[in-house]
Formats: C-alpha cells, sequence, structure tokens
C-alpha cells in the first residue's frame, strides 16, 4: 500500500508538471487572452504547494531547489492577478478601467517578455526534471508513503488553519493574507492528492475553498483600494475608499 501511494503521489506531481508545460504554452500563444494567465498561474502554485506539503519525504536539498525554482516562476505573477482583478471592478468608472487596463496590459507584456527568455525557459525545464523525477528520501524510496500519515499530515494542516481563522486578527493584512496562502494551498494540496487518501479525506479541499472565498474577499478589497490609488492617484480616491469600505466591512 505504501509503495502504491508514492505511486500516486508520483503521478500527482507528474501531472502538475505537465500542466505547467501546457499552460505555459497556451499563455505564449495566445498572450491576449485574459484566461490563460489565471489558468498559467494556478500551475505554478499547484506544483509548489505539493512540493512544500510533501517536504517530509523529499532530499531536504531538491527540495528546496525546486521550491526556490517554482517561487521565482510564481512571484512574477503576483501583480498580474492584482491588475486582473481590479480592471473588471471598474467598469462603472470608465476613465479609471482605462488606466488599469493600460497598467495590466503593459505588465503582462512585460511578463509575456520575460517568460520567454532562455533563462526562464532553462528554469521552466529544471522546474518539469525536478516534478517528474523526484528525489525521495532513501527510506519513501525503499519502504514507499504511508497513506495514513499523509492523511493524517493533512488533517493536522486543516486544524491549524481553522484555529488560525478562529483567533486572527483582521487588522493585521499581512496575517490574514497569510492564512489565506495556507487554505488555498491546502486545498490545492488535497485535490490534486485525493487519489492518495483514505475515502473523505479530500472533503479538506471544499472546506478550504471556502475559507480561500472568504479572506480573498478581504485581501483583495485592501489590494484593490491601494492598487487603484498608485495607478490612478487623487481622483481615484473615491473608488479607493468603496473597496476599503467593503474591507471593514
Amino acid at each position: 500500500m505504501a509503495e502504491e501511494t508514492r505511486t500516486r503521489v508520483e503521478e500527482a506531481l507528474f501531472e502538475a508538471a505537465v500542466t505547467i508545460k501546457v499552460r505555459k504554452k497556451d499563455l505564449v500563444k495566445w498572450p491576449d487572452d485574459d484566461e490563460h494567465l489565471p489558468q498559467y498561474r494556478i500551475s505554478v502554485r499547484v506544483a509548489r504547494s505539493l512540493v512544500k506539503f510533501l517536504k517530509p519525504y523529499w532530499d531536504r536539498t531538491r527540495c528546496q531547489q525546486l521550491k526556490d525554482q517554482l517561487k521565482t516562476l510564481q512571484d512574477p505573477t503576483s501583480r498580474m492577478r492584482e491588475l486582473d482583478v481590479i480592471v473588471p471592478l471598474l467598469a462603472d468608472n470608465p476613465a479609471l478601467q482605462e488606466r488599469c487596463r493600460q497598467a495590466q496590459l503593459e505588465t503582462r507584456a512585460a511578463f509575456i517578455a520575460q517568460l520567454k527568455a532562455p533563462e526562464t525557459q532553462e528554469l521552466l525545464g529544471q522546474v518539469e526534471d525536478g516534478l517528474k523525477h523526484i528525489a525521495w528520501k532513501k527510506g519513501v524510496q525503499r519502504d514507499g508513503i504511508d497513506q495514513a500519515e499523509l492523511a493524517n499530515r493533512m488533517e493536522a494542516r486543516r486544524i491549524a488553519c481553522e484555529e488560525t481563522l478562529a483567533v486572527v486578527d483582521f487588522d493585521n493584512q499581512e496575517a490574514v493574507h497569510d492564512l489565506r496562502k495556507q487554505a488555498k494551498a491546502l486545498r490545492y494540496v488535497s485535490r490534486e492528492l485525493e487519489g492518495c487518501l483514505p475515502a473523505g479525506a479530500a472533503e479538506t479541499s471544499g472546506q478550504m475553498r471556502k475559507v480561500q472565498d472568504m479572506l480573498g474577499k478581504w485581501c483583495d478589497a485592501r489590494v484593490n483600494a491601494a492598487l487603484v490609488t498608485e495607478i490612478c492617484g487623487p481622483e481615484a480616491a473615491d473608488v479607493a475608499a468603496r473597496f476599503q469600505a467593503e474591507a471593514d466591512a
């Protein structure tokens, strides 16, 4: 059973590698399609979440290297996500929406150019190799991964996330943002490893989706207020105040 569980984990990681490759190819082919960038960004986040969750089973050096490589791919997508979120929300203010849309297009063009660069291509190849040819610890390579241990690890993460949610200070933007990231990562992991877990264990994905959505509205409202002010200046004061009021509600 442990060897079968390890094999299924390997299949999930292999699929994560393939998905990044496909999403990247689609994004480069159709850079003006608003759907492809989010799909690429999610594919990288999913892979990073899996690697971080499976850290205890991985060779320490190789795991850290892969985590760093995935972070390097993911970091440039954060600004793009913020712009993707805010532009549709400004439909009732065409002038502000156009300025944010221009910032969105300029940022996207720079991102696509970076994605096509030789160093990024090399990095993507290294990530693909790391996900497809996993450097397990010797004991994991020999004995496999205990399914119950994997499920217990996920359950512990779920409990920790819910406990933090119960006491988080919503005036602490960084703490709320970190909790949102934890919920999102656990959602991805429980979904992608569903075939490796006992029946019912993957229900964590739906639970964490609810936490993520709730915190996401709060985080996005605060980011939107700061972003529209950054791009549009004082003339966006009323819109920024509206976003801030949503965060404070």
